[in-house]
Protein backbone atom coordinates (compact mmCIF):
# COMPACT_ATOMS: atom_id res chain seq x y z
CA UNK A 1 0.00 0.00 0.00
CA UNK A 2 1.26 3.51 -0.85
CA UNK A 3 1.93 6.06 1.68
CA UNK A 4 2.58 9.31 1.48
CA UNK A 5 6.22 9.76 1.96
CA UNK A 6 6.55 14.11 2.19
CA UNK A 7 4.04 17.56 2.79
CA UNK A 8 4.28 17.53 -1.30
CA UNK A 9 2.57 14.59 -1.33
CA UNK A 10 0.44 15.20 1.30
CA UNK A 11 -0.30 18.53 -0.35
CA UNK A 12 -0.59 17.00 -4.11
CA UNK A 13 -3.43 14.43 -2.12
CA UNK A 14 -5.34 16.91 -1.03
CA UNK A 15 -5.24 19.47 -4.06
CA UNK A 16 -6.79 16.05 -6.32
CA UNK A 17 -9.29 15.94 -3.84
CA UNK A 18 -10.36 19.24 -4.00
CA UNK A 19 -10.42 18.81 -8.11
CA UNK A 20 -13.11 15.81 -7.55
CA UNK A 21 -15.11 17.81 -5.67
CA UNK A 22 -15.38 20.24 -8.08
CA UNK A 23 -15.79 17.32 -10.77
CA UNK A 24 -18.98 15.47 -8.57
CA UNK A 25 -20.25 18.86 -7.91
CA UNK A 26 -20.93 19.15 -11.50
CA UNK A 27 -21.75 15.02 -11.83
CA UNK A 28 -22.64 13.73 -8.87
CA UNK A 29 -23.95 10.07 -10.49
CA UNK A 30 -20.84 9.63 -12.63
CA UNK A 31 -19.40 6.32 -10.00
CA UNK A 32 -15.90 6.91 -10.90
CA UNK A 33 -15.36 9.99 -9.70
CA UNK A 34 -16.44 8.74 -6.33
CA UNK A 35 -14.03 6.10 -6.18
CA UNK A 36 -10.95 8.22 -8.11
CA UNK A 37 -11.70 10.59 -4.66
CA UNK A 38 -11.56 7.56 -2.60
CA UNK A 39 -7.97 6.90 -3.55
CA UNK A 40 -7.32 9.75 -2.75
CA UNK A 41 -8.71 10.23 0.85
CA UNK A 42 -6.91 6.56 1.22
CA UNK A 43 -3.33 8.53 0.51
CA UNK A 44 -3.81 10.96 3.37
CA UNK A 45 -5.92 8.09 5.90
CA UNK A 46 -8.90 9.63 5.71
CA UNK A 47 -10.48 6.26 5.37
CA UNK A 48 -13.91 6.86 6.86
CA UNK A 49 -14.20 9.70 3.83
CA UNK A 50 -12.76 6.86 1.59
CA UNK A 51 -15.30 4.54 2.07
CA UNK A 52 -18.52 6.87 1.91
CA UNK A 53 -17.04 7.62 -1.71
CA UNK A 54 -17.03 3.62 -2.13
CA UNK A 55 -20.36 2.66 -0.61
CA UNK A 56 -21.38 5.76 -2.46
CA UNK A 57 -19.80 4.63 -6.20
CA UNK A 58 -21.33 1.13 -5.34
CA UNK A 59 -24.94 3.07 -4.76
CA UNK A 60 -24.44 4.42 -7.64
CA UNK A 61 -23.30 1.65 -9.70
CA UNK A 62 -24.16 -2.03 -7.99
CA UNK A 63 -24.15 -4.18 -11.47
CA UNK A 64 -20.16 -2.94 -11.54
CA UNK A 65 -17.80 -5.45 -10.58
CA UNK A 66 -15.16 -2.75 -10.46
CA UNK A 67 -16.85 -0.86 -7.41
CA UNK A 68 -17.07 -4.22 -5.56
CA UNK A 69 -13.35 -4.72 -6.00
CA UNK A 70 -12.13 -1.56 -5.01
CA UNK A 71 -13.78 -2.01 -2.23
CA UNK A 72 -12.81 -5.16 -1.10
CA UNK A 73 -9.12 -3.83 -1.88
CA UNK A 74 -9.59 -1.09 0.67
CA UNK A 75 -10.72 -3.62 3.58
CA UNK A 76 -7.58 -6.04 2.42
CA UNK A 77 -5.30 -3.67 3.20
CA UNK A 78 -6.90 -2.57 6.49
CA UNK A 79 -7.09 -6.64 7.66
CA UNK A 80 -10.79 -6.71 7.44
CA UNK A 81 -10.72 -9.75 6.04
CA UNK A 82 -14.58 -10.86 6.07
CA UNK A 83 -15.51 -7.56 4.59
CA UNK A 84 -12.60 -7.87 1.66
CA UNK A 85 -14.35 -11.68 0.73
CA UNK A 86 -17.62 -10.37 0.66
CA UNK A 87 -16.82 -7.89 -1.91
CA UNK A 88 -14.42 -9.72 -3.99
CA UNK A 89 -17.47 -12.65 -4.12
CA UNK A 90 -20.21 -10.19 -4.93
CA UNK A 91 -17.43 -8.99 -7.73
CA UNK A 92 -17.06 -12.08 -9.16
CA UNK A 93 -20.60 -12.88 -9.29
CA UNK A 94 -20.34 -10.04 -12.10
CA UNK A 95 -17.19 -10.74 -13.43
CA UNK A 96 -16.64 -14.31 -13.05
CA UNK A 97 -13.35 -14.24 -14.74
CA UNK A 98 -11.00 -11.32 -12.99
CA UNK A 99 -7.62 -13.32 -11.67
CA UNK A 100 -6.62 -10.65 -9.12
CA UNK A 101 -10.14 -11.30 -6.77
CA UNK A 102 -9.39 -15.07 -6.90
CA UNK A 103 -5.67 -14.00 -5.69
CA UNK A 104 -6.47 -11.66 -3.09
CA UNK A 105 -9.60 -13.74 -1.81
CA UNK A 106 -7.38 -16.72 -1.56
CA UNK A 107 -5.16 -14.32 0.42
CA UNK A 108 -7.81 -13.70 2.72
CA UNK A 109 -8.80 -17.55 2.97
CA UNK A 110 -5.18 -17.99 4.23
CA UNK A 111 -4.72 -15.38 6.44
CA UNK A 112 -8.12 -16.91 8.22
CA UNK A 113 -6.23 -20.21 8.56
CA UNK A 114 -8.97 -22.13 5.83
CA UNK A 115 -6.48 -23.48 3.09
CA UNK A 116 -9.01 -25.24 1.47
CA UNK A 117 -11.13 -22.87 -0.22
CA UNK A 118 -7.35 -20.21 -0.47
CA UNK A 119 -6.27 -23.45 -2.40
CA UNK A 120 -9.69 -23.58 -4.62
CA UNK A 121 -9.44 -19.69 -5.40
CA UNK A 122 -5.67 -20.12 -6.38
CA UNK A 123 -6.20 -22.73 -8.29
CA UNK A 124 -9.50 -21.38 -9.86
CA UNK A 125 -7.03 -17.98 -11.17
CA UNK A 126 -4.78 -20.81 -12.61
CA UNK A 127 -6.96 -21.92 -14.49
CA UNK A 128 -7.79 -18.63 -15.81
CA UNK A 129 -4.53 -17.75 -16.77
CA UNK A 130 -1.68 -20.41 -16.30
CA UNK A 131 1.15 -17.77 -17.67
CA UNK A 132 0.07 -15.35 -14.80
CA UNK A 133 3.23 -15.56 -12.56
CA UNK A 134 1.36 -14.11 -9.64
CA UNK A 135 -0.73 -16.65 -9.30
CA UNK A 136 1.87 -19.44 -8.20
CA UNK A 137 3.50 -17.17 -6.15
CA UNK A 138 0.48 -16.47 -3.71
CA UNK A 139 -0.10 -19.90 -3.91
CA UNK A 140 3.25 -21.07 -3.25
CA UNK A 141 3.32 -18.19 0.04
CA UNK A 142 -0.49 -20.01 1.31
CA UNK A 143 1.83 -23.17 0.80
CA UNK A 144 4.57 -22.73 3.00
CA UNK A 145 2.12 -20.80 5.19
CA UNK A 146 0.06 -24.58 5.72
CA UNK A 147 3.75 -26.05 6.49
CA UNK A 148 4.53 -27.58 3.20
CA UNK A 149 7.57 -26.17 2.12
CA UNK A 150 8.11 -28.51 -1.02
CA UNK A 151 4.93 -27.54 -3.02
CA UNK A 152 6.00 -24.11 -2.04
CA UNK A 153 9.32 -24.44 -3.91
CA UNK A 154 7.75 -26.20 -6.84
CA UNK A 155 5.02 -23.29 -7.14
CA UNK A 156 7.95 -20.23 -7.06
CA UNK A 157 9.89 -22.29 -9.30
CA UNK A 158 6.86 -22.03 -11.47
CA UNK A 159 7.23 -18.51 -11.00
CA UNK A 160 10.20 -17.69 -11.44
CA UNK A 161 10.08 -19.65 -14.77
CA UNK A 162 7.27 -17.01 -15.61
CA UNK A 163 9.67 -13.67 -14.09
CA UNK A 164 13.14 -14.35 -13.86
CA UNK A 165 13.31 -10.91 -12.57
CA UNK A 166 11.06 -10.73 -9.72
CA UNK A 167 13.50 -9.95 -6.17
CA UNK A 168 10.55 -11.36 -4.16
CA UNK A 169 10.23 -14.70 -5.58
CA UNK A 170 13.37 -15.73 -5.18
CA UNK A 171 13.41 -14.57 -1.36
CA UNK A 172 9.88 -16.41 -0.77
CA UNK A 173 11.77 -19.56 -2.54
CA UNK A 174 14.55 -19.03 -0.68
CA UNK A 175 12.43 -19.12 2.73
CA UNK A 176 11.01 -22.12 1.77
CA UNK A 177 14.28 -23.72 1.12
CA UNK A 178 15.20 -22.63 4.73
CA UNK A 179 12.38 -24.02 5.80
CA UNK A 180 13.16 -27.91 4.29
CA UNK A 181 17.20 -26.61 5.46
CA UNK A 182 18.66 -26.79 2.13
CA UNK A 183 20.58 -23.77 3.19
CA UNK A 184 23.09 -23.73 0.17
CA UNK A 185 19.76 -23.42 -2.10
CA UNK A 186 18.33 -20.76 0.32
CA UNK A 187 21.40 -18.52 0.05
CA UNK A 188 21.74 -18.62 -3.77
CA UNK A 189 18.16 -17.35 -3.73
CA UNK A 190 18.35 -14.66 -1.17
CA UNK A 191 22.02 -13.40 -3.07
CA UNK A 192 20.10 -13.25 -6.31
CA UNK A 193 17.01 -11.69 -4.94
CA UNK A 194 19.37 -8.82 -3.16
CA UNK A 195 21.27 -8.60 -6.67
CA UNK A 196 17.69 -8.10 -7.91
CA UNK A 197 16.48 -5.56 -5.75
CA UNK A 198 19.39 -4.38 -3.13
CA UNK A 199 16.58 -2.29 -1.03
CA UNK A 200 14.84 -5.20 -0.19
CA UNK A 201 14.43 -5.48 3.59
CA UNK A 202 12.98 -9.07 3.17
CA UNK A 203 15.86 -10.18 1.21
CA UNK A 204 18.36 -8.94 4.15
CA UNK A 205 16.10 -11.13 7.16
CA UNK A 206 16.12 -14.46 5.01
CA UNK A 207 19.69 -14.52 4.53
CA UNK A 208 20.75 -13.41 8.38
CA UNK A 209 17.76 -16.21 9.78
CA UNK A 210 19.74 -18.97 7.21
CA UNK A 211 23.06 -17.18 8.46
CA UNK A 212 21.96 -17.54 12.20
CA UNK A 213 20.59 -21.12 11.16
CA UNK A 214 24.07 -21.75 10.38
CA UNK A 215 25.99 -20.20 13.69
CA UNK A 216 27.22 -17.39 11.56
CA UNK A 217 26.06 -15.08 14.17
CA UNK A 218 28.31 -11.72 13.23
CA UNK A 219 27.01 -12.14 9.54
CA UNK A 220 23.60 -12.73 10.67
CA UNK A 221 23.73 -9.45 12.53
CA UNK A 222 25.05 -7.44 9.57
CA UNK A 223 22.08 -8.81 7.21
CA UNK A 224 19.35 -8.36 9.91
CA UNK A 225 20.99 -4.35 10.63
CA UNK A 226 20.26 -3.96 7.04
CA UNK A 227 16.81 -5.59 7.13
CA UNK A 228 15.78 -2.96 10.13
CA UNK A 229 17.69 0.36 8.38
CA UNK A 230 15.54 -0.88 5.23
CA UNK A 231 12.33 -1.50 6.97
CA UNK A 232 12.35 -0.31 10.72
CA UNK A 233 8.47 -1.20 11.32
CA UNK A 234 8.82 -4.98 10.94
CA UNK A 235 8.24 -6.85 14.45
CA UNK A 236 10.05 -9.97 12.88
CA UNK A 237 13.21 -8.80 12.06
CA UNK A 238 14.13 -7.19 15.69
CA UNK A 239 12.95 -10.43 17.21
CA UNK A 240 15.27 -12.38 15.33
CA UNK A 241 18.10 -9.98 15.48
CA UNK A 242 17.25 -10.57 19.09
CA UNK A 243 17.60 -14.29 19.21
CA UNK A 244 21.14 -13.63 17.36
CA UNK A 245 22.04 -11.39 20.04
CA UNK A 246 20.40 -14.34 22.62
CA UNK A 247 22.93 -16.92 20.90
CA UNK A 248 25.99 -14.50 21.67
CA UNK A 249 25.15 -14.38 25.08
CA UNK A 250 24.47 -9.99 25.00
CA UNK A 251 21.43 -10.03 26.03
CA UNK A 252 21.60 -6.49 27.02
CA UNK A 253 20.95 -6.02 23.35
CA UNK A 254 18.61 -9.05 23.02
CA UNK A 255 16.10 -7.52 25.68
CA UNK A 256 16.57 -3.99 23.66
CA UNK A 257 15.48 -5.51 20.41
CA UNK A 258 12.45 -7.89 21.87
CA UNK A 259 11.45 -4.38 23.67
CA UNK A 260 11.36 -3.09 20.68
CA UNK A 261 9.40 -5.79 18.51
CA UNK A 262 6.57 -5.66 22.13
CA UNK A 263 6.67 -1.50 21.28
CA UNK A 264 5.66 -2.14 17.60
CA UNK A 265 3.18 -4.64 18.88
CA UNK A 266 2.46 -4.93 23.11
CA UNK A 267 0.34 -7.98 22.14
CA UNK A 268 3.16 -10.09 20.81
CA UNK A 269 3.24 -13.04 22.78
CA UNK A 270 6.35 -14.65 20.99
CA UNK A 271 8.42 -11.27 21.77
CA UNK A 272 6.56 -11.52 25.32
CA UNK A 273 8.33 -15.19 25.96
CA UNK A 274 11.74 -14.16 24.88
CA UNK A 275 12.00 -10.92 26.46
CA UNK A 276 11.18 -13.06 30.12
CA UNK A 277 13.14 -15.78 28.94
CA UNK A 278 16.47 -13.46 28.23
CA UNK A 279 15.11 -11.26 31.70
CA UNK A 280 15.64 -14.13 33.56
CA UNK A 281 19.19 -15.10 31.96
CA UNK A 282 20.02 -11.37 33.10
CA UNK A 283 18.83 -11.91 36.88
Amino acid sequence: MHTLNSQDDFSHAEKVITNYDKAIALQPDEWELYINRARAYVEINEHEAALRDYNKAIQLSPASAAVYFERGDFWYDRYHYDQAIGDYTKGLELAEGYVPAYLYRGNCWSFQNNFEKAMADYDRAIEIAPGFSLSYFHRGISWRRNGDPENAVADFNMAISLDADNADFYCRRGMAHTDLKNFTAAMTDFNHAISLDPDFALSYYGRGSVWHDTDQYEKAIADLDRAIALENDDITYYIRRGLVWNSLEQYQKALGDFDKALEIDPSDELAKGLRSEVKEKMS
